[in-house]
Order: structure tokens, then C-alpha cells, then sequence
């Protein structure tokens, strides 16, 4: 049998999605207490990986196990045993070929800037920049990201890697007072990508790149002309994934 899980978290304290040996994850923290409530070993498959500090609405996984499980009495016991910052949010059974990866088609993203004053309850939650932004030059540049893009000059991946085109569908900015929302929705995403194309977005819109860096930068193989500053993980959320 297998189930999606939806799950929802808050990253600060975690060294980002995937297992590693002797750091704090939050699919190892979830295959802890799922083996422990079903009384087996499980695995969990999650849609993609978040960084350390980045957080998620919607976040996805599915994993397999062989006897029929009560889906609401699940989600009730893993929630009164995993730590308050990860809650599972559904459970349902899945076709035995889904997968929460491969299956995917539209992953949404957001990007949370608080332009103005430091708030101590948001310090962990997005990203402070007191200077004045542009939201027009924010909507005029984040709009290039839209499409099929070699994406090569805005991701870590590593250069032995050759697959780095991928396509953007939607791109677009929000602001509502002092907070201003950078979205994302694509196919999938790349090591970093979202928070290098912020980081290039802001650096356009506080002068400290040109405004055609977007342009040199996409679709080519050479190596970037200037390189931007990845924006801080803590204001990146995993929005929700699409069937």
C-alpha cells in the first residue's frame, strides 16, 4: 500500500529536508515516528528537498507499507508524537506507481521580504531589508525568469551536471504594506535556484548589480558575469506541489 503524506514545517531548526549522518532532518524526524507508530521500518519519498531554514506549507511525501492503515487514526498519532514544528496535514492511499517526486507537475514557491522595520516574531520567517525597494523593477525583472531558461548561472548544481534548462510558468509580486512577496510556480526547481534568482531580483533593485543581469545570465553556459548573492533560507516556503 502506499500514502501521501502532506505535511507542513517550520525549517530554523533543521539542517534542511533530506537525511544526513548526524544532523537533525525533517524526513528523518517523520521515518522516526512512522516506523515507531507502524511498528516497521519506513522510508519516506518527499517531492524535492528544502534547504536548512527553508519552510513549507505543502510539502508531500509518500511511502509504502504493507498492511492497510487508518489513515485519520495515522495522522492523529503522528501528530501527537513528531516535535511541534512539523505537522502532517493529510494522509491519503495513492496509486502504487505515484510518486511524489516524479508525479509532480507544478511546484509553488514564495519568497517573504519584510521591507521596513525588524519584527522579533518574524526574525526566522523572512527576510528584513529596511532600504526601499522598487516593487515596479522587482515586477519588471522577475517576469524574465518566465519560460524555458538554461538556468545554468542561478543554481549550485554541480558543473559535472548538464541538465540545467528548466521552465518557469508563472513568476509575479505582491505587496501589501510593509511585506512583499516574490512567487515561483515551475516544473521543479534546482540546488538553490529560487533563492539566487532572489538574490539577483534584490541586488537589481537596490543598484548593486546592473538591471541587465537577468539577461547576460540566462540561457548561456559561461560562467556568470557577477555572481548574486544567495537570499537567506529563512524566507523561502514550499507553498504546495501539484498532481
Amino acid at each position: 500500500m502506499r500514502y501521501l503524506l502532506t505535511i507542513a514545517y517550520d525549517g530554523t531548526n533543521y539542517r534542511g529536508w533530506q537525511k544526513q549522518i548526524d544532523e537533525l532532518t525533517i524526513q528523518q524526524t517523520i521515518e522516526e515516528v512512522l516506523s515507531q507508530v507502524l511498528n516497521t521500518e519506513i522510508i519516506i519519498h518527499g517531492s524535492g528537498r528544502t534547504d536548512a531554514g527553508v519552510h513549507a506549507y505543502a510539502q508531500h511525501a509518500h511511502f509504502d507499507v504493507k498492511k492497510q492503515v487508518d489513515v485519520d487514526k495515522l495522522k492523529y498519532s503522528l501528530n501527537s508524537l513528531l516535535p511541534n514544528d512539523i505537522v502532517i496535514t493529510n494522509i491519503k492511499q495513492v496509486a502504487d506507481d505515484f510518486h511524489a517526486r516524479f508525479s509532480a507537475k507544478k511546484k509553488l514557491y514564495e519568497y517573504v521580504i519584510i521591507n521596513g522595520e525588524r519584527s522579533p516574531f518574524m526574525r526566522d520567517h523572512a527576510l528584513f531589508i529596511k532600504t526601499p525597494l522598487d516593487v515596479k523593477v522587482l515586477k519588471e525583472n522577475i517576469i524574465k525568469f518566465r519560460g524555458i531558461h538554461n538556468f545554468k548561472n542561478f543554481t549550485t548544481k554541480p558543473d559535472d551536471e548538464n541538465d540545467y534548462v528548466r521552465e518557469i510558468y508563472f513568476t509575479d509580486v505582491y505587496k501589501q504594506g510593509d511585506v512583499i512577496r516574490l512567487q515561483f510556480i515551475g516544473e521543479g526547481f534546482m540546488r538553490s535556484q529560487i533563492r539566487l534568482m532572489v538574490g539577483a531580483l534584490l541586488a537589481i533593485a537596490l543598484n548593486k548589480l546592473p538591471a541587465d543581469y537577468i539577461d547576460l545570465n540566462l540561457n548561456t553556459e559561461a560562467q556568470r558575469k557577477t555572481i548574486s548573492e544567495k537570499a537567506p533560507a529563512r524566507g523561502l516556503y514550499l507553498l504546495g506541489v501539484d498532481y
